[in-house]
């Protein structure tokens, strides 16, 4: 039986896990220095933010393998999403794409929120590209995605947002809303979210939002930083003063 003190310490650790910040929400200088120290979720999160600008990370293949390849650890969670993410993309010491063995580590690592986001992710290309999906798993998956978004996960609050945009899986067309999210994505170091609301705010034709040059010159800005693709148009942009109008 436990002693009292011991009951203490343990009550004590539950609530500082509780209250701790994410290791995605650190920021790309902290969850490195975690990763360099052996912590096997940060060296998975820099694999995957080197892999696709995400999490304040710049894009960087060859980074991106090197943390992949530390993080492929069987019979842990964050582990097994590395093997999942480097399956589904044919890197780090996957040596070939397979979704199905992704799809399978993802689903072991389900109480690890970045496998449970990958989960989702992965079932919604595969539906992009017409696959059919068993019903159990179109069921519980717009549910793992908002427990994710609950949880401040920046790609899941990416998703989220281009869901409202877009109507899909029945969620509320709203694209302020999505905007809105997307937009607490880009501010985390979402690479994808920045381009997008670039493109989105330099847009002459205001299909999503007014045009907002200054706001695109913020993201085009954070895109950049981060080595995402951006357009002739955005990069002359940055490089005019504020004050210049763009034609």
């Amino acid at each position: 039986m436990a002693t009292t003190q011991q009951a203490m310490t343990l009550a004590f650790d539950r609530q500082k896990a509780a209250t701790a910040t994410p290791d995605y929400l650190l920021g790309k200088d902290a969850i490195l220095r975690k990763a360099v120290d052996g912590d096997l979720s940060c060296q998975f999160l820099a694999g995957w933010g080197f892999y696709e600008a995400r999490f304040g990370f710049p894009f960087d293949p060859v980074k991106a393998n090197e943390w992949l390849k530390k993080a492929f650890v069987e019979h842990k969670p964050a582990g097994e999403c590395a093997i999942g993410f480097c399956h589904q993309h044919g890197a780090g010491n996957a040596t070939k794409q397979d979704l199905e063995l992704a799809k399978t580590q993802y689903c072991t690592s389900t109480d690890y929120l970045p496998a449970k986001f990958l989960f989702v992710a992965i079932t919604y290309a595969e539906e992009q590209a017409g696959r059919t999906l068993p019903e159990a798993v179109v069921a519980g998956r717009k549910k793992h995605l908002l427990e994710c978004v609950e949880a401040g996960f920046p790609p899941a609050q990416a998703l989220l947002g281009k869901f409202h945009i877009t109507g899909h899986w029945g969620v509320e067309h709203n694209v302020q809303a999505g905007l809105d999210l997307l937009e607490k994505a880009a501010k985390c170091g979402d690479g994808p979210s920045q381009s997008f609301l670039a493109k989105t705010y330099i847009a002459k034709d205001g299909q999503l939002a007014a045009r907002d040059l200054s706001k695109a010159r913020e993201f085009i800005r954070m895109a950049v930083n981060q080595g995402q693709p951006v357009g002739n148009e955005e990069l002359k942009l940055i490089k005019k003063p504020a004050g210049c109008t763009l034609v």
